[in-house]
């Protein structure tokens, strides 16, 4: 059986990315090693060693090419955070055919430039750690799992939502995977607070969900501890990711309805059912809602003002 690895907090940055350890960056530092031996011969501002260094590696144009894009992916390993732009996402995206290229070539080139017998044992070592990093990009777990790691995208911020608004609802054939998944955290169910943040919490370290249903777990959690405005908020933000989703617009409803918006909580409700009629909750929600918004009636305070 195949064991899953098991990551630390220690093992992610504070942005939430899993850190390159200790041999990625030994890696990573061996493929671009021309470029620090080129960078000390500049420092040194000896000739002879600028000499040495051309008469060592007489490919070494190609090599800095080579390593150039490498350098490119331990720039972009800074900007793993979810504010990271788009060229730190596309670079760190081909990291490993980057990573993996650069080694080829770098084998390449050396038994190229000192074809059998005439290879020296420096050469040969060189060889061999390359072939190391390139089994470590190939088949390490930690290096895989970093190399496809980038935390997902800060989300823009809530625009509200107008409850009363009559726009087009089109029709909902089927919740994605990841509702699916998550069913047993929506319609309110009998779990305590904590309950609820610890399963939020477990699915989203397995990355296999969306913000909406995520925060839509959350608001049940701000629901039950009685925090109604906090739970308000999240569930417009999730009304405004998943406008036709019928669980959003009816768990928005019954913020709202707790907050003493009836008429508003009302007309969530129906939008709900009129996507998902077969749920009895939503016909039930609407059959209780509806005396509170009919004796409220002009007033725009509705229960809150009794």
């Amino acid at each position: 059986m195949k064991r899953e690895p098991i990551y630390f907090v220690s093992d992610f940055t504070p942005k939430g990315a899993l850190r390159a350890h200790f041999p990625l960056w030994l890696a990573w530092l061996f493929l671009t090693r021309h470029y620090w031996l080129a960078l000390g011969a500049l420092m040194s501002k000896s000739p002879e060693i600028m000499k040495l260094l051309a008469e060592d590696y007489p490919h070494l144009s190609w090599l800095l090419a080579a390593e150039a894009p490498v350098l490119a992916v331990i720039l972009a390993n800074f900007w793993r955070t979810p504010e990271g732009g788009r060229l730190a996402r596309v670079v760190w995206s081909a990291a490993r055919p980057i990573m993996v290229a650069c080694a080829l070539v770098s084998v390449t080139l050396a038994l190229w430039q000192h074809p059998h017998p005439e290879i020296d044992f420096g050469s040969l070592i060189a060889v061999a750690l390359t072939i190391a990093c390139l089994v470590l990009v190939l088949f390490g777990r930690r290096a895989v799992a970093v190399l496809a790691d980038f935390p997902a995208a800060t989300p823009a911020e809530p625009e509200p939502i107008n409850p009363e608004s009559n726009a087009p609802i089109a029709p909902v054939t089927e919740p994605p995977r990841a509702l699916r998944k998550l069913d047993d955290l929506v319609g309110f169910p009998p779990f305590s607070a904590e309950e609820v943040y610890e399963r939020v919490e477990r699915a989203t370290r397995n990355r296999d969900v969306l913000d909406g249903p995520t925060m839509l777990a959350f608001v049940q959690a701000y629901y039950h501890l009685g925090d109604m405005n906090r739970a308000t908020d999240l569930a417009r933000e999730v009304a405004r990711i998943l406008p036709n989703y019928p669980e959003a617009l009816f768990t928005l409803g019954a913020c709202l309805y707790a907050l003493g918006d009836d008429s508003g909580a009302l007309a969530l409700a129906r939008r709900a059912s009129k996507l998902n009629p077969a749920e009895p909750r939503y016909r039930a929600g609407i059959e209780g809602m509806r005396p509170a918004a009919a004796q409220a009636g002009g007033d725009d305070s509705g229960r809150s003002s009794a």
